[in-house]
């Protein structure tokens, strides 16, 4: 079987995305109200996570090769 969406559409039933999708869209936006609900300074998040990178210092390490907020997948330059 094959499904052909139109160009701009998001494929699921009636203009809404697959269930599965929205599930996922909705644990990220209660994560990233979790994260965000409590400001944290880098001392303090670094206390509570291990080491944290900003920006600059990701894209020194790592590859972005995909971005869902909060969410990251990287790939390490330093072994792949």
């Amino acid at each position: 079987m094959r499904v052909m969406c139109k160009p701009g559409s998001v494929g699921g039933r009636g203009g809404q995305p697959p269930r599965s999708t929205r599930l996922t869209e909705d644990i990220r936006k209660q994560m990233l109200a979790e994260i965000n609900a409590v400001p944290g300074s880098r001392e303090y998040l670094e206390a509570k996570h291990g080491q944290v990178w900003d920006t600059q210092q990701l894209s020194d390490d790592f590859e972005v090769i995909g971005f869902a907020a909060p969410l990251v997948v990287v790939r390490r330059k330093s072994d792949g």
